[in-house]
C-alpha cells in the first residue's frame, strides 16, 4: 500500500510566490543593468534647437555623448485635483512642456503627433503597433525616451505612445517610476 502525504495548499502558494519573486528579481536586475549602461546623446541642430535621445544624432547635428545619471535625489511633488477630481501636471520632453492628466488606467505616456513634433521627438527607431482605447483600436508609434520630466520629477527610460489625435496622458510607463500616496486631498508623488 502506497503512503500518501498530505501537503497543505498554502505550501504550494509559498513555493509559487518564491518562484515569482526570483523571476521578478532576475528581470529587475537585467533591466537595471540595461538602464545603467544606457547611452544618451545631446543633439544640437543647425537652427539652434537641442534634443536628447537614445540614438546617435543625425550627421547634420552636433552630437555630445552623455551617460544617464546614476544617482537620484529624492524629490516630492504635491498635486491638487481639478473640479472633476483629475490630477494634472506638466510633461516636459526636450525642454517643451505641456499639461497632461495623470491616468493610472493608461499603460503608457500618450501624446499626439502634433505634440511629438513640437517636442522635437525623433521618430526614427519608433515601433508601430495598435492599441485599444475607450474609442476603439488605433495605430500608434512607440518610443522609449531617455529623459521625461513629470512636473518637477525627472524620469529615465520612459516608453511613450504617439497617436494621431490624443490628449496628453501621463500613464503607467512614467507613473510606475514614482511612489504615489494621498494626504489631505492631495496626491503626493516622489521617486522610488
Amino acid at each position: 500500500m502506497q503512503q500518501v502525504t498530505y501537503v497543505p495548499r498554502y505550501i504550494f502558494f509559498i513555493i509559487k510566490m518564491q518562484f515569482i519573486t526570483r523571476l521578478f528579481l532576475a528581470t529587475l536586475m537585467t533591466s537595471a543593468s540595461l538602464v545603467a549602461h544606457a547611452q544618451l546623446y545631446k543633439c544640437k541642430q543647425a537652427n539652434g534647437s537641442t534634443t536628447f535621445q537614445d540614438v546617435e544624432c543625425p550627421q547634420a547635428a552636433s552630437s555630445t555623448k552623455l551617460h544617464a545619471p546614476q544617482t537620484v535625489l529624492p524629490e516630492i511633488m504635491k498635486l491638487s485635483p481639478n473640479a472633476s477630481g483629475h490630477y494634472y501636471t506638466g510633461l516636459t520632453i526636450n525642454g517643451v512642456r505641456v499639461e497632461g492628466m495623470l491616468d493610472t488606467g493608461a499603460t503608457m505616456v500618450t501624446i499626439s503627433a502634433a505634440t511629438a513634433q513640437a517636442m522635437q521627438i525623433p521618430l526614427e527607431g519608433s515601433a508601430t503597433g495598435r492599441v485599444q482605447t475607450a474609442n476603439g483600436s488605433i495605430t500608434t508609434l512607440f518610443k522609449v525616451l531617455p529623459i521625461v520630466k513629470v512636473g518637477s520629477l525627472e524620469l529615465y527610460s520612459v516608453e511613450i505612445c504617439i497617436t494621431e489625435n490624443s490628449p496628453t496622458l501621463i500613464g503607467m510607463s512614467a507613473l510606475s517610476h514614482l511612489k504615489m500616496s494621498q494626504e489631505n486631498g492631495q496626491l503626493i508623488l516622489s521617486k522610488k
